[in-house]
């Protein structure tokens, strides 16, 4: 997905499940200088690296972490950053 567009930020989860997360990022910085946050949290569970991570930030930088601005899911897709809006 990466190839097939310009993000200005990739967020990796280095916990894969079928390739090392550090072979994709080898693979990313050979194809473009974009920055790379790479993740990863062991635990005993169900729930995606990613997740985790993104549900720590949340009560961090939401006002309400159960209705998020900021960090908005998308359904299927992941999650994007929400823009402040100043009216």
């Amino acid at each position: 997905m990466a190839a097939d567009s310009s993000p200005d930020l990739v967020v990796l989860d280095l916990g894969l499940p079928d390739v090392p997360g550090e072979t994709v990022a080898r693979e990313l910085r050979a194809a473009a200088a974009t920055p790379i946050l790479m993740l990863t949290h062991e635990f005993e569970g169900y729930e995606r690296t990613v997740d985790y991570h993104v549900k720590n930030l949340r009560r961090n930088i939401e006002d309400d972490p159960a209705n998020p601005q900021i960090i908005q899911t998308v359904l299927g897709g992941g999650y994007r950053l929400g823009l402040a809006r100043n009216d």
